[in-house]
């Protein structure tokens, strides 16, 4: 999926087997906006703030997230096709706040962001259809609480969704 000049949220969704800039196959999963000017991809932006909650992205065609905005990423499940690909990838001037995800098959983890000891580098046991097993140590390995948005001044917090990408409840 890709974002340009728009603010975006993304929340209980799958992405899988994607690239999601085409004029750049090295991003896969999510790309946000670029920093500066760039010809392989012919815009100026980093114009596309975000929020990334309760997401699995797995098994794209190069990194698995690309952001240059301000971007608030958590209780995601990031999973890289081959381990040659970054999970997390801060192009911009950001800020970037990325708590409680699971990093997976991802070299480097993140690249431009520091993660904090929430985020957990763990083999999250999916299903063939990206569903979590009932042995996978993600369950419950997130947050229930409200994170602040990156870049805030005020304080402002991002919610949790009260389901998952099943429509269950959360616990």
């Amino acid at each position: 999926m890709a974002f340009v000049d728009t603010p975006f949220t993304l929340t209980n969704s799958v992405i899988t087997d994607n690239i999601a800039y085409i004029r750049d196959p090295a991003v896969g999963g999510v790309f946000a906006g670029i920093n500066g000017t760039n010809p392989v991809y012919s815009v100026t932006s980093n114009n596309s703030p975000g929020i990334l909650v309760n997401n699995t992205i797995a098994n794209n065609n190069g990194d698995q997230i690309d952001v240059a905005a301000a971007t608030t990423i958590f209780n995601n499940i990031i999973v890289a096709k081959n381990n040659n690909t970054t999970g997390l990838k801060l192009t911009g001037t950001g800020p970037v706040t990325a708590v409680y995800n699971g990093f997976y098959n991802t070299s480097p983890n993140a690249s431009g962001v520091t993660l904090d000891n929430t985020n957990i580098v763990i083999d999250p046991q999916l299903t063939s259809d990206y569903h979590l097993t009932a042995a996978s140590p993600m369950i419950d390995a997130g947050t229930h609480g409200p994170v602040l948005k990156a870049g805030s001044m005020t304080g402002e917090t991002v919610s949790i969704p009260g389901t998952d990408v099943d429509g269950e409840p959360r616990r």
